[in-house]
């Protein structure tokens, strides 16, 4: 579906090759390409065969139609919650989702897809200061009726030592989670089976050397 909306879309004149700036209370409605960089903290509603966005954009308002990002789409101005009735991302796009605590919408991003989320290109998660995340904490950043591909890479920061990322998905969700990277040491019971093995490993050899 995407390159199909691609092809489609290039058929249609650029909306716009500057810097577009959609206002609180405001309403862009339109079809075809955005080269420029967007703010979209109103409504931003694709017609027809849908609306295909270049360049970065950001901002806390809402989109309606189809909806195809190529360049980086960052949801909000600082952590937000942004709604979508679809959401498509080509090979070269890149999602950056902010995370400055547990709670979604406020502290940490979230995109919300009524319908069909087509995914690709990069995940790129940004950690806000101070926070620093820790051993279970869990972050649900996207949502929708449906989820299609995945991303093909994941830009993820570093965590304090012994703790890793985990991209839990979903026909319907993602969420990253901080889980321990630290391998446990054997317990008691394993370190004797262990011992008792040895042994009788060394029995069985020494009886078949007699």
């Amino acid at each position: 579906m995407r390159a199909f909306l691609l092809a489609v879309l290039l058929l249609f004149p650029i909306a716009a090759s500057a810097q577009l700036r959609v206002a609180p209370g405001q309403r862009f409605e339109t079809h075809g390409v955005v080269a420029g960089d967007v703010v979209n903290d109103g409504e931003i509603v694709a017609t027809g065969s849908g609306l295909a966005f270049l360049g970065r954009v950001s901002g806390a308002g809402r989109f309606r139609g189809r909806i195809l990002f190529h360049g980086v789409y960052s949801p909000g101005n600082s952590p937000a919650e942004v709604f979508f009735e679809n959401f498509a991302m080509s090979p070269s796009a890149t999602l950056v989702i902010e995370l400055g605590g547990t709670d979604p919408g406020s502290e940490h991003d979230v995109v919300r897809v009524a319908n069909l989320a087509e995914l690709d290109g990069t995940l790129r998660v940004e950690l806000l200061a101070p926070f620093e995340p820790a051993l279970g904490d869990r972050f649900e950043f996207l949502t929708a009726g449906t989820i299609e591909g995945r991303f093909a890479t994941l830009d993820l920061p570093p965590l304090a030592p012994g703790l890793g990322w985990q991209l839990v998905r979903s026909p319907t969700s993602r969420a990253l989670r901080v889980m321990s990277t630290n391998v446990p040491a054997a317990g008691r019971g394993a370190r004797l089976a262990l011992a008792s093995l040895l042994v009788l490993s060394g029995v069985l050899l020494a009886a078949r050397h007699r």
